[in-house]
């Protein structure tokens, strides 16, 4: 390890570089797995071992020459500082359910010295380790960010929701205080970027006004999802010192954080697509508001306003156009395609992550697999995507037959199939069949999946239909409680 840390230290080659490298971390490795080994083991014994690795980490930040590589130093800084608040805190008697409540606590106390490094900022500009520790700040805060995704991931927030008794949990003991430190982060983060450009002479009062409607939202969220409250910390302390692309990539995980919750949450979709509606109109109120009438129809008279609008209503356009254009070719398909039945074979037909659908599993023989699978891995022509060729019996049932060959001629009764590999598996078109929510027990006796095909090839999946080859619809009337 000295000896890896003295070529880092003199090196500028890459080579070089990335042996010693090697190195080091080999070295750290061996020298942490055989002090746990002979002090069998322990959580006294690990926090001495992550006490050891941010002290090498630290000593190596100061030794290197290379800013990249102080730069991933900086982000293998930030998980083992979270290891050993995490093992501090154990020692102290936190229990597992409690560990995992607290952890966004854990991640406010990591951020820390990011915080504390651009409140010092300004004094060590132009001193001469400077750019060295901005270097070592920068890989830090990038590995908090994917941090927050992790512990953001592991919060089991959205479940808790479903019952009254979560709900009650949420408000009481250890769940509790996190959140509300969470809601404060965001509050003062909130209150300091705001006073920070106030005393730079900016924002404009509209701007203003939607940065306090952001952090009432935030904070709202920061509530349900914890780990919001120190992304939006890093957020407001890298808007404050210019740093807009680590702003640009807190809004990224922000909106994962946002999406996770959104899907995790155990609620019936009507109940989802209600908030997403409200709380669009909160939005659309917000913005009516900071923007009043004089000032929008004054700004209508800029140049560059209405290039702005020119460009928002081509994107617009774009997006309708692309959106119609497939609903189009899929609509031709159902109008000019012949129906076909293609055998299912019995799968878990339940899944929660995006409402009620049932899970497709298409009876392939096995010596069509075995061509499917060498086709795609075939060297030269590997691909996800195949043509099978299927005959139909006088139902309109069809059973594959063979891999397509190049303009091959068909067979009176023949057919062409599209299959593609979803997962690993390869699958007719698609391997999910969505029906409306509450109303699964109506597709159990599922036989087979329909379809419409066009002559050369191209399918569709339009239903199920039961062992008889009739098609099963679904109700008429809507039923919103979620089936047990």
């Amino acid at each position: 390890m000295a000896g890896a840390l003295w070529v880092l230290r003199s090196a500028h080659h890459i080579f070089a570089t990335c042996l010693a490298l090697e190195l080091l971390g080999m070295g750290l490795a061996l020298v942490v797995l055989r002090w746990l080994d002979d002090s069998g083991g322990g959580d006294a014994a690990a926090l001495a071992a992550s006490v050891f690795v941010i002290a090498v980490l630290l000593a190596s930040a100061i030794t290197i020459s290379e800013f990249w590589v102080v730069r991933l130093t900086g982000f293998l800084l930030a998980p083992a500082v979270l290891v050993g608040l995490a093992l501090g805190l154990k020692l102290l008697g936190l229990s597992a359910s409690r560990a995992m409540a607290v952890s966004p606590a854990w991640l406010a106390l990591a951020a820390a010295p990011w915080a504390w490094w651009c409140w010092r900022e300004a004094r060590w500009l132009g001193k001469p380790r400077a750019a060295r520790q901005a270097a070592l700040a920068a890989g830090y805060v990038a590995s908090l960010l994917v941090l927050a995704v992790g512990v953001g991931g592991w919060m089991h927030t959205p479940t808790s929701l479903a019952s009254p008794a979560g709900v009650n949990e949420l408000w009481s003991g250890a769940h509790a205080w996190p959140r509300w430190l969470s809601v404060w982060l965001v509050l003062v983060s909130g209150w300091a970027l705001m006073r920070r450009w106030r005393e730079n002479g900016r924002p404009h009062d509209s701007v203003r006004t939607l940065l306090w409607l952001a952090c009432a939202l935030l904070a709202v969220c920061s509530w349900f999802s914890p780990v919001l409250g120190v992304v939006t910390l890093v957020a407001a302390l890298a808007a404050a010192s210019a740093r807009w692309r680590l702003f640009a990539g807190c809004g990224l995980v922000t909106l994962g954080l946002l999406s996770a919750f959104y899907y995790n949450l155990a609620w019936p979709l009507a109940a989802k697509g209600l908030g997403l509606a409200l709380l669009g109109a909160v939005l659309a109120l917000c913005v009516l508001v900071t923007n009043p009438r004089g000032r929008s129809a004054a700004s209508a008279t800029v140049p560059g306003s209405r290039r702005g609008a020119a460009w928002i209503l081509l994107g617009g356009l774009i997006a309708l156009g692309i959106a119609n254009a497939d609903v189009w070719r899929k609509e031709v398909v159902i109008a000019q395609g012949q129906r076909i039945l293609v055998s299912l074979v019995p799968v878990d037909p339940r899944s929660l992550m995006q409402g009620d659908y049932m899970q497709l599993r298409f009876d392939i023989p096995s010596r069509v697999r075995e061509e499917l699978d060498r086709f795609s891995s075939n060297s030269i022509q590997w691909s996800k995507r195949a043509v099978v060729v299927a005959k139909l019996s006088d139902r309109g049932q069809a059973q594959l037959l063979r891999l397509a060959g190049r303009d091959e001629p068909l067979n009176p009764g023949e057919i062409l199939l599209p299959l593609k590999q979803l997962k690993g598996e390869w699958v007719l078109v698609t391997d999910a069949y969505f029906f409306p929510e509450g109303q699964g027990e109506r597709f159990v006796s599922a036989k087979f999946g329909e379809f419409r095909v066009l002559p050369d090839g191209r399918a569709l999946l339009v239903g199920l239909a039961d062992a008889q080859g009739r098609s099963i619809a679904a109700s008429a009337s809507l039923n919103l409680e979620r089936p047990h």
